[in-house]
């Protein structure tokens, strides 16, 4: 009897080693895989933050020549540009006007003349012109390098607003006309600016 029991027991002894080896052990290690494994997870990946381009004329169009005005800049790959004898335009793809300059109802015009020191149809020095033209609001800036003078004024019988830049380099002079709506801020300041900033003279 007492062997009978003494199997019993080593029996029940070994069922419950196995019982916990196979289930009750191993419950154990897939909770702690599964809490490692959501640990591993919360954790963000490291994201490069993206590049920042600086420049507000990524993406324009350059114009450069040397024989209508001698001189290059950038502009928006959407303004329309033209060029005639000593003379360039550009226009903002909003432009709308009565009659070619006049009239300006929507957009903006920005004209660029060449005059050229043999033919002097514009006053040959920066002090010439300064001292000649009625524009109101005149500052001194730089073009290109060189000093410069801006100034606002209204144009083609008041029908329009403008904005004028003018230099001298090497004797001849350079004119930047914007014209925009009459009574209206201008709606391509920053944009204009970055058009000043970038010209440069070829000649």
């Amino acid at each position: 009897m007492i062997v009978v029991i003494i199997m019993a027991l080593v029996i029940i002894g070994l069922l419950g080693f196995v019982f916990y080896q196979n289930f009750i052990q191993k419950k154990t290690v897939e909770g702690t895989d599964t809490t490692t494994s959501k640990a591993s997870t919360s954790t963000p990946a490291a994201t490069t933050p993206p590049a920042i381009n600086s420049d507000p004329t990524a993406g324009w169009k350059t114009y450069s020549d040397t024989t209508i005005v001698h001189a290059s800049f950038k502009y928006p790959s959407d303004w329309t540009l033209t060029s005639g004898v000593n003379s360039v335009d550009i226009k903002s793809p909003d432009f709308n006007a009565e009659r070619d300059y006049t009239g300006i109802s929507s957009g903006s015009v920005l004209s660029i003349v060449f005059g050229d020191k043999k033919q002097n149809p514009y006053p040959s020095s920066l002090d010439e012109e300064v001292t000649s033209n009625s524009g109101t609001a005149k500052q001194n800036i730089t073009l290109g390098g060189v000093s410069a003078v801006e100034y606002k004024y209204p144009t083609e019988e008041e029908q329009n607003n403008g904005l004028a830049v003018y230099a001298v380099y090497n004797g001849n002079t350079y004119g930047m006309y914007q014209m925009y709506k009459l009574n209206s801020d201008n709606p391509y300041t920053s944009l204009v600016d970055n058009i000043v900033g970038s010209f440069k003279f070829n000649k």
